[in-house]
């Protein structure tokens, strides 16, 4: 294992800039799948009084995410793949490094964790993170699919902002289509409004959100992108049709 990591996947992680620490817990994660930190704890042989420190640098930088069931915490690991989008602008800058890191994601992929069960509950913070889930949520989608949002509040994070400008004209070219019902202040800030494939209305006199939500096919998103960015993710095609239900209500009432 250890020589597999040193060959595949080490130095191309390295470029993106985990320790050697983070590589080893990453690559645990992407085999064990959803799991505690005492299981992280045995697989790497890594002390519990470093663990917490990296999966915290770990969640900080996009790589995983975590879910709480019965008042603990359970990792899971970024999808390789989608974490190739969410780093491509350090990749480009790297290109000598491109093919290695596309290589190491391709290997990491053969090895992932299936879940089985019905549903996934993933926690998504900071910005790297932001960008993990909107990456993962356009990998997922098809030309003339749908992105049904409400809330959209301000972006104050300069990063969040320069990052949702490509995004949503990554989006648009995809021919994914967005159907946004924004904050009523939301008319002073157009935005969304400027790119294809983008349906806006606004919420009546008086409603603004602090939080959104986001649903696409079987996926829900509800979380806040300021102070601190943090999404949490349900994946339940019965849920997200829920949450679909009630944009369609918010929608007739909604102001063009």
């Amino acid at each position: 294992m250890e020589e597999f990591i040193k060959d595949k996947i080490f130095h191309p992680l390295a470029y993106l800039g985990l320790s050697t620490k983070e590589i080893y817990v990453y690559n645990a994660l992407i085999q064990l799948g959803p799991t505690t930190t005492g299981q992280i704890i045995k697989k790497t042989g890594i002390p519990s009084s470093k663990i917490y420190q990296i999966l915290d640098s770990l969640t900080t930088k996009g790589f995983i995410s975590y879910t709480i069931s019965a008042n603990k915490k359970h990792f899971m690991a970024a999808d390789p793949e989608i974490l190739l989008k969410t780093y491509s602008d350090k990749i480009k800058d790297m290109l000598k490094a491109e093919t290695e890191v596309k290589d190491a994601m391709k290997e990491l992929s053969k090895i992932k964790y299936s879940s089985k069960k019905p549903y996934e509950i993933n926690v998504f913070e900071g910005v790297k993170g932001i960008k993990t889930l909107q990456e993962s949520t356009l990998n997922n989608l098809g030309k003339g699919e749908i992105i049904y949002i409400v809330g959209s509040p301000p972006l104050m994070n300069p990063s969040l902002t320069g990052y949702f400008k490509d995004y949503n004209s990554r989006r648009a070219k995809k021919g994914i289509i967005q159907k946004v019902i924004k904050n009523y202040t939301g008319r002073k800030t157009l935005f969304l409004e400027k790119f294809k494939n983008t349906q806006v209305k606004y919420m009546p006199r008086g409603m603004d959100l602090p939080t959104l939500f986001q649903t696409s096919k079987d996926q829900v998103s509800i979380g806040i992108y300021e102070p601190f960015p943090i999404m949490f993710a349900i994946k339940n095609r019965k849920i997200a049709e829920s949450f679909k239900s009630y944009f369609d209500l918010m929608w007739k009432i909604a102001k063009e």
